[in-house]
Formats: structure tokens, sequence, C-alpha cells
């Protein structure tokens, strides 16, 4: 047979002035958040205020950032922060089709924040086969075209064939020969260098070009002192079809 226990015990009666459960019953109570180890709702008072220990056994409030912001520690404790920036900005992206050429499209896209930027090209073909894809510096609206391209570029195709070509003294750079429908498209992914400020600027980077099977390494400089602000697409013969993005590469 169960014993029943005849010694008082507490209970609890709950506070809706502080949202807690105090303790009723047999001896001194103190009716206090602290005192059962709950957290007084008065601590917050903003929507989306954030409680943490700013030591051991000591709530304290931190209060909600600013849009965009995200949560790190500092000091060795939790604060909002703005996020660093990311390696690549996107600064312009855009597609052309059918065109003679890209012309303003890509104007003053290069400037003092960034030293260095990527240029990408998602897919470039045009309307005659085997036209070389040929690349000029712009400043200020104007195509820059001295013969001053040095440059080349090769690769091997998946027979095993070295594809090369190479400039001196010309008016633009060949990048690459292109494709004459979407499925024969050239892709790439360039570096510029020495652009903005008065130098004689350079790109280099990779590409690969369907029409021919082959993935290309490439590098040229012009050897004409400007203050290069953009770049300007084209095709030896036909129309050129495409999607290009610009990227500023962070200094830091």
């Amino acid at each position: 047979m169960a014993t029943i226990s005849n010694t008082p015990r507490p209970g609890y009666v709950w506070d809706a002035t502080d949202n807690v459960w105090y303790p009723i019953g047999v001896g001194a109570h103190t009716h206090t958040a602290a005192a059962v180890g709950a957290i007084a709702n008065t601590l917050t008072t903003t929507t989306g205020d954030v409680i943490y220990a700013s030591a051991a056994n000591t709530p304290a409030r931190l209060g909600i950032g600013s849009t965009s912001q995200v949560l790190t520690v500092a000091g060795g404790i939790p604060a909002w922060a703005t996020p660093a920036s990311s390696g690549l900005t996107l600064i312009k992206r855009a597609s052309f089709s059918a065109v003679a050429s890209t012309t303003t499209t890509f104007d003053s896209v290069f400037t003092s924040t960034y030293d260095n930027y990527v240029i990408v090209a998602d897919k470039v073909y045009g309307t005659s086969a085997n036209a070389n894809l040929q690349f000029q510096w712009r400043v200020g609206e104007t195509t820059q075209s001295a013969a001053s391209w040095y440059g080349a570029y090769f690769g091997y195709g998946y027979g095993g064939t070295l594809t090369t070509n190479s400039v001196n003294a010309t008016t633009s750079f060949p990048l690459s020969q292109v494709g004459a429908d979407a499925d024969e498209t050239t892709g790439f992914n360039l570096t510029t260098n020495k652009v903005v400020t008065s130098n004689k600027p350079q790109i280099f980077g990779t590409l690969y070009e369907a029409n021919r099977a082959v993935p290309l390494a490439l590098g040229a400089k012009y050897n004409t002192t400007i203050a290069a602000d953009g770049f300007i697409l084209s095709l030896s013969t036909g129309n050129i079809t495409g999607t290009v993005s610009v990227y500023g590469l962070a200094k830091a």
C-alpha cells in the first residue's frame, strides 16, 4: 500500500508581470527571477534582440544589428559586423546578339577602385565559322587602334595537335576563333593588368574554343601608353553574339 507523505512541499504560482513561475509553500522564498534561475523578459527591449552570457552566469542583451550584418565574435563575445567583401565584385554583365561589335557596351568598366579586373565570357559565337575573336582597348569611348599588340595563344586539341597564333604590331589581339552557332561557343577567363592609369595594359588568361575543341592559354600587351577604361569585342568577319561579365578584383 502506498505511503502518503505529510511533509509540506512548495508549489509554484505564475507571475504574469515577470512572466516566471515563483515557488510557494513552506519556508522563506525570494520572489525574483534571479532566485529561480530565470531571465527577466525586461532584458530584451527590441524585436530581434539576442541574449548571451557576458560572463559566467551573467545574462546580457545584444541589440539587433543592421540589415545585411552577420553575427560574429569580437573580444570573446558576440557582435554584429558588416561582412567582408568577396575577392570579386561584379561590375557589369551584358549580352549582345548578332552585332558587328560590342561598341560602347563595356565602356568605363575599369576605374581606380580596382587595379585588376577579370573578364568572363559565358559564351561567344559568330555568324561565320573560324572568324577571329578580336579584343581592343577603349579610352574615353574611343577604340585604341594603334598597331601595338604583341602576344600569342597556344593549346593542344583533343587529337594532340598544337594550336598556336601570335601577333606582332597588330591593331587588335585575336583571342581565338569562334564557331558559327550556339553549339560551338567560345568561353574565356581573362585578367587585365595596368589598366586605368597611363600604362601599357596587358591581358592574360585561359579560353576554350569549341569550334576547334581546344583549350588555350594566352597573353598579350598593348605597347602604347594609354589609360584604358574599357574594351570592345568584334569578329574579323560576320556578327558576334554572346554574354560577358566584368569583375573587379579586390586590392586586399
